[in-house]
């Protein structure tokens, strides 16, 4: 196994841990994730197994370290791979049913244990690390992009609020030019959240979007715009990079069906 995929494997696992009694962070997908074990059943006999594909994006600042963002993954306490903040590994396909025993943390210490990680078979999961204000600061969203009921020519859009601020919790979403008092494209958003599946089916467009951090008084204190694709899932994901919860530095990140390169849509 390449270190790529060891290095997936050991993402999702976290995400599935994560979201073990989170009520809002898309626990469909995780409990998914837990039950793919049958899949290894239909390699006996001499048959193919089946793939699951599995996308990682490390979206946290300043972890594990502030100047010091490469987060470490270990396979069976052995240091296996490393991504920075930021970077994502791209789809990659790893053999459904297969078991994997995975930690994450710096290139000297493996920080959180992970128990085994069964892949599903079929799968099409994007895990993405934001930071949280825990004492090891990473919680872990994973989303199915599967685009299953995508009315043609439009996009499913995940949104994640990850931005760990107190003025950013919770916020509304909305739409900056679509008049002067615009209904929110999400009410009341809060931190740690991720939107499920089909919550925000849009037209293909590039959309002006701001971040209303006094829910309902119609103003936007930080806009962007967020890309929408045809018939593909966007994750766009907000976060905070002054780690302090005394100023704001926002930046909103987006990844487009699982794309190797997230796009940074708020200029440092």
């Amino acid at each position: 196994m390449t270190k790529n995929k060891t290095f997936w494997v050991g993402i999702v696992a976290a995400a599935a841990l994560a979201l073990t009694g989170c009520g809002d962070d898309a626990t469909g997908t995780g409990g998914t994730a837990g039950s793919g074990g049958t899949a290894g059943d239909g390699g006996t006999g001499g048959g193919e197994t089946g793939t699951g594909s599995i996308t990682a994006v490390h979206l946290a600042p300043e972890v594990p370290a502030a100047g010091m963002t490469d987060v470490t993954v270990y396979v069976n306490g052995e240091a296996a791979a490393v991504i920075a903040y930021g970077e994502s590994t791209g789809r990659v396909d790893l053999a459904a049913g297969e078991d994997y025993a995975i930690g994450l943390g710096t290139a000297e210490t493996e920080l959180l244990t992970l128990d085994p990680f069964t892949m599903p078979e079929g799968a099409d999961l994007v895990a993405v690390a934001y930071r949280t204000n825990d004492e090891l600061p990473v919680g872990v969203w994973v989303v199915d992009i599967a685009t299953e009921g995508l009315v043609a020519g439009s996009g499913r859009v995940f949104v994640g609020h990850g931005a760990n601020d107190s003025l950013l919790n919770p916020v509304d979403i909305i739409v900056t030019d679509e008049g002067a008092c615009p209904e929110p494209l999400l009410d009341q958003f809060a931190f740690g959240t991720m939107t499920a599946p089909g919550d925000a089916d849009l037209p293909a467009a590039t959309y002006n979007l701001g971040f209303d951090l006094d829910p309902g008084d119609c103003t936007a204190e930080v806009e962007f715009s967020a890309p929408v694709a045809a018939d593909l899932s966007t994750i766009v994901v907000a976060v905070d990079e002054d780690t302090t919860d005394e100023s704001l530095d926002p930046q909103v990140w987006a990844i487009v069906d699982a794309s190797a390169a997230p796009v940074s849509l708020i200029a440092e």
